[in-house]
């Protein structure tokens, strides 16, 4: 509680906007936290409270989850990419190599036009939120703002593309000629059917 109720720290970190200078500068904090005019007569110098206060402040855990405060450093939008290929490649299905490529492609194109998508307003101007109650929150609720409606203009450009590549009659296109990878299970060994099922009745 003391890092995140401080001052100091906080205009320290904030005012910086790289991981070294975030890094070196929460160091020269934690340093000038620790000397003998800073800790004053709640640290005693070699004590336990001392050390393990010491420890956890340089740990090298705590320094990365303090440059995760950043936007740069932040991985929720990497996280809602994630959760599209579920809806245009759902894991229930089988898709053959050239199916998931086009589909993975898909949701690369539907992230790309909707990630950066403006929050609802009201006639007035105001933002729109929405209250949900997530069953881990046991009750509990969460605040989250009400984004406008995905679009798929993408959609259209797709079937643009297509139908020119096809009145083109160009078989020498790229997309004629893509090469599926072999199953991961060619590169191991095959053992004779017969002497497999030998295998697994013998004890030696």
């Amino acid at each position: 509680m003391l890092l995140w109720q401080n001052d100091r720290l906080c205009s320290t970190i904030l005012s910086t906007s790289t991981d070294t200078m975030i890094t070196s500068s929460f160091a020269v904090y934690i340093e000038g936290l620790l000397d003998e005019q800073a800790r004053g007569k709640w640290l005693k110098p070699g004590s336990k409270l001392m050390v393990r206060l010491e420890k956890v402040m340089s740990s090298t855990t705590l320094l990365k989850d303090i440059r995760q405060i950043f936007g740069q450093e932040q991985t929720s939008s990497l996280e809602a990419f994630h959760s599209l290929p579920n809806h245009f490649a759902p894991k229930t299905y089988s898709f053959s190599y050239r199916g998931q490529l086009c589909r993975t492609l898909l949701t690369v194109m539907h992230f790309n036009e909707n990630a950066e998508r403006a929050q609802k307003t009201t006639v007035a101007g105001k933002e729109k939120f929405g209250l949900y109650f997530p069953k881990w929150k046991k009750g509990g609720y969460v605040v989250r703002k009400l984004l406008g409606d995905p679009t798929f203009d993408y959609a259209a450009d797709v079937v643009t593309e297509v139908l020119a590549l096809c009145q083109s009659g160009d078989e020498d296109q790229p997309a004629y000629h893509i090469e599926e990878p072999l199953p991961l299970s060619s590169d191991f060994h095959h053992p004779d059917k017969d002497t497999a099922v030998a295998e697994r009745y013998s004890r030696y």
